[in-house]
This record gives C-alpha cells, sequence and structure tokens, in this order.
C-alpha cells in the first residue's frame, strides 16, 4: 500500500524541540493540526506497506521516527523551559475539549489549559505547576498525575529530550469518588456527565463557555422489553448508544443517565439555534428504525433541551429543566418536533404539579373528600329512580374542586384504588338510610381494575352497608373493555354476578362503542351531554339520540339522557322514548342532606318534566 505522506518543514514552530530542530524534515501522517505551527507544507510519496507477520518490528529508521512522532502528537503536547507550546495534537485539543483549527490561539501552556472547558481553573494553575516544576528537574522519571477539577482525565509529564518536555493528555472511565462508565453502553455515567457540566461551568468570566444540557428518552422501549425481552432491550441501548456518539463533536460529551434516558452536553452553543440544530438532528437520528436480534424496531425520542446559565449554574439544575422540557412532550403521541426548548413556565407549573401532588396525598390520608348527589328521573312519568354519587375535594384552601381537576392526576399518581374503594364504601352507606326503590350509581376508573380488588371491595361494602346489590348501578366507560385493559372483563362479570347493575358512561363519544355493546350485556346507556347540550336546535344530534334510543329498545337496555338543562330538551327526550333523565333541569349535584326531604317523601311523577 502507498500513502500520502505530509513533509512539514520545522523552521516555524514557536518553539522548536531540540529533539527536531535544526529545520529537519520529518514524516507525519496526516496531521493536520500541526499544519497552523508550519509554513511549507509539501506532498510527498512514502511506501507504507505493511511488513510481512512477524516482521512488524523491523521499520526503517525514519519510519520509526514518523511513527514516534505520531504516537507523540496524537494526544500529547511539547513545552519548553519558558512553558511555550511546541506541537500540539489534535487529540490533545479534543481531550481539553477543544475543537479543530483551535490550536494556533495557544501559544503558552498555560494559555491552552486556562481556556480549557474540560479543566476547572484550580486544576489549570496545579497542572501548569506540575508541568513547570518538571523543567526544574530535568531527567526526572515521568509523572502521573490527576485532579479533581478535571473529571475523566489524566496527565503524564516527561522529558522527550533537551530542553523539551512532553506532556500526555489520556481519557479515564472512572471517578475517583467512584462512578464514569455506563456497563451496559459502555458511554458516560450520571457522575461523569455531572462532573463534566460542572467543570464546564466553572470557567471565569470570558472564558466561560455556552453550552447547552440535553435530556432524551426513548419511548417505547418498555414494549420492546416485554416483547422481545431485556436483552434487546440492552442491545437497542447499545444502538441508540452508537448512533448519538457517531453524531456529537468530540469535545461534546453523551452519557446514560438510567433506564432509559440519555444526556448530551454540547459546548460552543453560543445561540438557540445551534441547540435547536443538535436536537433536531439526534432526534431524527434516533427516530430511524432497529434491528435488534432479526427484529425491527421502532421507538419515539423525546428530547429536552436547555441553555447555561438560564437554567442554572450546576449540572443538576440543568439536568432538572432539561428533564422539565422533555416531559412536557410527554402524553402528546408522535409529536413533531420531537424536541423542546425550557421555558421559565414549565418551572412554575412543575412546582405548582409537585404542591398539588402534595396536597392530594395528603387529602386521601385525611380523608378531604365528599359525595355530591345529582337525581335521576324515569321518564315520562318524572318519577324518582335514584341518584349518581359524584366526588368532590374540599381543599383546606381552595374549597371544593371539581373531579376533573384532580382525577385525573390521582390516577397518574396511582391513588385511583383508595379514591375509588372510599367512594364505593361511602356511596353504599349513604344509599342505604334509602327507601329500597331509589337507587345509587357509582362512577368506576379503569384504573381500580387494575390491581384485581374491584370485586372483593364491592362485596365488603354491600356486606359492611347492607345495601342490597340490585341497588347498586356502576358506571364504566368503554376503554374498560378494550384489549389492553387485562381481566376489566372478568371482573365486570363477576361484578354482574353478585347483583349490581352495570352502565355504559359517555356512550358514543368512542371510536369502538358499538362493538362493546356485543362484547358485555350492559344494563343501561348513559348518552353523553355533549350530545344532548344542542337539543333540539341540532339535526346531528337529534338524529344520534334517536339511533341510541333505537338501539337500546331492540337490545332491551335502558337508555338515560345526560346534561338535560332546559324544557325543551326534556320534552323531546319523552317524545323519541328515552327511559331516564338526569341533569341541572332535574337537580344539580348537591350534599345528600340537601335532598333529605326529595328522598323521603319522593314524587311518584312530574320531578323535572312539569
Amino acid at each position: 500500500m502507498r500513502a500520502f505522506v505530509r513533509i512539514i518543514t520545522l523552521s516555524t514552530l514557536p518553539s522548536p524541540p531540540p529533539l527536531i530542530a535544526d529545520e529537519t524534515a520529518l514524516a507525519l501522517l496526516a496531521f493536520p493540526e500541526a499544519e497552523p505551527f508550519w509554513s511549507e507544507v509539501h506532498e510527498t510519496v512514502l511506501d507504507l506497506a505493511p511488513e510481512p507477520m512477524g516482521q512488524r518490528r523491523q521499520h526503517s529508521r525514519p519510519k520509526r521516527q514518523a511513527m514516534g512522532w505520531l504516537s507523540l502528537m496524537d494526544n500529547r503536547l511539547t513545552f519548553d523551559t519558558s512553558l511555550q507550546i511546541g506541537a500540539l495534537g489534535q487529540g490533545a485539543l479534543g481531550l481539553l475539549g477543544l475543537g479543530r483549527g483551535t490550536a494556533n490561539r495557544f501559544a503558552s501552556l498555560s494559555d491552552l489549559l486556562d481556556g480549557s472547558p474540560r479543566l476547572e481553573p484550580n486544576a489549570a494553575a496545579a497542572l501548569v505547576q506540575a508541568c513547570a516544576a518538571a523543567t526544574w528537574n530535568p531527567g526526572e522519571d515521568e509523572r502521573e498525575v490527576t485532579f479533581e477539577g478535571a473529571p475523566g482525565l489524566s496527565f503524564t509529564i516527561r522529558q522527550a529530550g533537551t530542553g523539551t518536555w512532553a506532556l500526555a493528555i489520556q481519557g479515564l472511565n472512572s471517578l475517583p469518588g467512584g462512578g464514569g462508565l455506563d456497563s451496559v453502553t459502555g458511554l458516560a455515567d450520571f457522575a461523569m456527565f455531572s462532573a463534566r457540566v460542572s467543570t464546564a461551568l466553572a470557567r471565569p468570566g470570558r472564558r466561560s463557555p455556552s453550552i447547552a444540557v440535553h435530556v432524551l428518552d426513548l419511548d417505547g422501549l418498555r414494549h420492546v422489553s416485554a416483547s422481545l425481552g431485556h436483552a434487546a432491550q440492552e442491545e437497542l441501548l447499545r444502538a441508540a448508544a452508537r448512533r448519538l456518539s457517531a453524531s456529537i463533536r468530540g469535545t461534546d460529551l453523551v452519557a446514560r443517565l438510567a433506564g432509559d434516558e440519555f444526556a448530551i452536553l454540547q459546548t460552543g452553543a453560543t445561540l438557540s439555534s445551534q441547540a435547536e440544530a443538535m436536537a433536531k438532528r439526534l432526534t431524527g437520528l434516533l427516530a430511524h428504525p432497529y434491528l435488534v436480534f432479526g427484529e425491527t424496531v421502532s421507538i419515539t425520542p423525546r428530547l429536552g433541551f436547555v441553555l447555561a446559565p438560564e437554567g442554572g449554574n450546576d449540572a443538576a439544575p440543568l439536568l432538572r429543566c432539561a428533564g422539565l422540557a422533555r416531559s412536557s412532550l410527554e402524553g402528546e403521541g408522535e409529536v413533531t418536533p420531537r424536541w423542546c426548548r425550557f421555558s421559565a413556565d414549565m418551572d412554575a407549573r412543575a412546582r405548582a404539579q409537585r404542591s398539588a401532588e402534595t396536597a392530594l396525598r395528603s387529602a386521601v390520608c385525611s380523608n378531604q373528600f365528599e359525595l355530591f348527589y345529582q337525581p335521576i328521573i324515569a321518564l315520562p312519568a318524572g318519577r324518582l329512580t335514584g341518584f349518581e354519587a359524584l366526588i368532590r375535594w374540599r381543599h383546606p384552601e381552595d374549597g371544593l374542586v371539581p373531579p376533573n381537576d384532580f382525577l385525573p392526576l390521582a390516577e397518574k399518581l396511582g391513588l385511583m384504588g383508595r379514591i375509588g374503594a372510599w367512594v364505593i364504601r361511602e356511596a353504599c352507606r349513604t344509599a342505604a338510610s334509602w327507601p329500597d326503590d331509589i337507587a345509587v350509581s357509582v362512577n368506576i376508573a379503569p384504573a381500580q381494575f387494575k390491581d384485581g380488588r374491584l370485586v372483593e371491595t364491592l362485596r365488603a361494602a354491600l356486606a359492611e352497608t347492607g345495601l342490597a346489590p340490585n341497588r347498586l348501578e356502576l358506571e364504566v366507560t368503554e376503554t374498560v373493555l378494550l384489549p389492553a385493559s387485562g381481566d376489566a372483563p372478568a371482573q365486570l362479570a363477576a361484578i354482574r354476578a353478585l347483583g349490581c347493575h352495570i352502565a355504559m358512561d359517555d356512550f358514543g363519544t368512542g371510536y369502538s362503542s358499538l362493538t362493546q355493546l356485543r362484547s358485555f350485556p350492559f344494563d343501561r346507556l348513559k348518552v353523553d351531554r355533549s350530545f344532548i347540550r344542542d337539543l333540539p336546535e341540532s339535526a346531528q344530534s337529534l338524529a344520534i339520540l334517536r339511533s341510541v334510543v333505537g338501539l337500546g329498545r331492540s337490545l332491551g337496555i335502558a337508555v338515560t339522557a345526560e346534561g338535560v338543562e332546559t324544557p325543551d330538551q326534556m320534552r323531546l327526550l319523552i317524545q323519541e322514548g328515552c327511559n331516564s333523565a338526569q341533569g341541572y333541569l332535574i337537580g344539580k349535584p348537591q350534599e345528600a342532606a340537601a335532598y333529605a326531604k326529595l328522598i323521603a317523601h319522593p314524587p311518584t311523577e312530574g320531578l323535572g318534566v312539569g
């Protein structure tokens, strides 16, 4: 093999090392970083054919000299007794966090190390002092040093010739206090990433670099683990790590923080557009399909980033802010773009969210919930048949909080099981004191089916309160019958076997309501208020109502209209043959005590239909 080799004249070195002084021409294999130091660059051809097996150490003297200097100048630099830089390798620049083309900016060792974002000021000063000490003791053995303010780096100082010393820089995979390398991907870990960010932020004044911190996760990784196994998940993590590592500069850093979460330290990001460009590039790259153990796998990357110092002056707050920006993309499906920049209002929302979570957990422990009841009447007579129990949170500072404002959070926090069990017990206890012909209906959230305790909770509540099972109706949405709901259909069948009634709530709002009617024998369909609100003006809403009432009649399922607010709506419901109704026209949700008189002397007709 023949390769082009540069012949570089050393006459223009700021301080030519005596080892190669006197304008000696030296062959260096493709060492472009040295170009700023030389004025004459000539191309020549040198035979670099590989030696036969067993003779690889039998190099010619020029070749040994070239290879020796390549090794020296890759991750090394040379300096003289006045600490002026002689030769400076690309590897050394990269390890110091300085990019290509920056070598000619530094004449002295002090300038170089002070300008490195990988060294804290005290570490840079200590390294300069160690190099100076080496020049005071010529002939001293090489010395290896590490500094707390230079995480992931070690330095070796040795004399390279008369009046010349070499500083070798080596990357480390560990930190003095432990950590440094992720065992699965081979990337930096949380400890190394935090140390590198802290070091970059420690630069004083004008030397302080502009950095961006990116945090991303891989949505869909758990599905890979569930379907293909843990080994496939780790292989996917390694593949993602390779893509990330290949797409950043040597001055940047990729780390795996935990699970499916990665972080990227981007140096030199003086403009938001630079960070946005990296975010767009990384998410686009990670979104391409992967081949894992012969299977094609796709994931959705979501990335948030923050520029320092707007998110803080330490690694922890920067990671937190970038994580908040990433979290703002959750629940948005296949979002485009898949990245988001941190803004101050995200922090305010996160603090409010934490406060709400704390307050809700406290509410569960101290039982700050109440049940309100809304009457339900039979049509066309207008006879009281029961009440729907509706939960409210009596917040100690904010007063009554409606369910839509806290139940989604309760489900996210895994509190629906405890809250739902309380609602069932309280509703049964209250209804047990009513006349035998008045029933109570309770909403059941999909999350209440997950722990498998719902049937036992109902059985215990009925036994404890003495309420007849046929006076309890449970309202569920169609989502509980979807395949992802697990054994919810079996639990519904067990509940029906207890003697309780089952109603499908919000009928018509989902995408498979009709399909679910074939899956389970519901006792009642509750037409969503969105179809009642526009009656009688909306021809479309009227057509839907007629269809649902006709369907219920054909299947032998009672139909209840929700959200009835005007006499015209009530007259139309009676005209179309709807079985029952509830809404503000009949009565708004109130404490049970407010309906004590109505419950004690329920009218046999005329309620809400007069």
